[in-house]
């Protein structure tokens, strides 16, 4: 009877949340090793699909770093970044968009075998308009606008979208987007309420310490200070980004802690960072 009562404990927790989320969109970017393991991988999907049948819309924006340069490797190339934004000429481009859209039809595929509608958003229905960045980077893409339309219709329809980072010009060449950034942009044109990171690390730590919550003026003095800095340092500027325009909070969270999502979300304290507007 306890465990019972404990169990109803729990979802009483929830219910505030789940009443103050109900209806609103939230987007999560998932990429990063977690990625590669199923186990991991599917505890993530079983959170994304408790969050669609409580209400909440989620939107997935995937990335797949880890699976590329495995396949470029296995091809004889090596993985060459400039800034943390990788060298994609055409022979690279190719791989980046094979290994993407494995990642993305396996996504779909299992939060479908988990009864949840999910539908790809990849090359050919890309929603990121983009430009070349650089001639150096080559079909790497700087984002200039999102078109929110196909999201929008496909969270009427009860389904998640599955959003792979690739971004078209206005002549239809494709470019290979960064994936924080990607999320972060397409977050902004949906005004949603929260974008949430999922990386392998448990959040913004200070002298050994996780910042459960801490506002954005403080994570900017710690950016400025070297606080932050490598692989966290475009997570944090992308929701900084978003805070700025209009996301209500960003979330740090580890995706290898199980069911990592649900806590951060559904319980007071959560298990990452909350960043929150200043």
């Amino acid at each position: 009877m306890k465990t019972a009562v404990d169990k109803a404990k729990v979802l009483l927790e929830a219910l505030p949340y789940i009443q103050a989320f109900h209806g609103k969109v939230f987007v999560i970017k998932y990429g990063g090793s977690s990625l590669e393991d199923a186990s991991i991988r599917r505890s993530v999907l079983q959170d994304i699909v408790f969050m669609h049948y409580v209400g909440i819309r989620p939107v997935l924006v995937h990335g797949g770093g880890p699976s590329i340069n495995k396949a470029l490797r296995a091809k004889g190339i090596v993985p060459e970044f400039v800034n943390g934004l990788r060298k994609t000429n055409s022979r690279v481009l190719k791989v980046v968009v094979r290994e993407l859209k494995k990642i993305n039809a396996q996504i779909v595929r299992e939060l479908r075998e988990l009864r949840c509608p999910a539908l790809g958003l990849i090359d050919k229905d890309a929603v990121i308009k983009a430009r070349q960045r650089s001639e150096e980077l080559g079909y790497v893409g700087e984002i200039i606008g999102i078109n929110a339309n196909p999201i929008f219709s496909l969270l009427s329809k009860g389904i998640i979208p599955v959003i792979a980072p690739f971004g078209v010009d206005r002549k239809g060449k494709l470019y290979n987007v960064n994936a924080d950034l990607s999320a972060a942009e397409i977050s902004v044109a949906l005004g949603v309420e929260k974008l949430v990171f999922l990386t392998n690390v448990d959040g913004i730590m200070y002298k050994d310490r996780l910042l459960s919550s801490v506002d954005a003026n403080r994570i900017r003095r710690f950016v400025s200070t070297g606080v932050i800095s490598g692989g966290m340092l475009p997570k944090v500027e992308a929701g900084l980004s978003a805070l700025e325009r209009g996301v209500k909070k960003v979330h740090v969270v580890n995706a290898k802690h199980k069911h990592a999502l649900l806590l951060e979300i559904f319980t007071k304290k959560g298990v990452g960072t909350e960043i929150k507007v200043d």
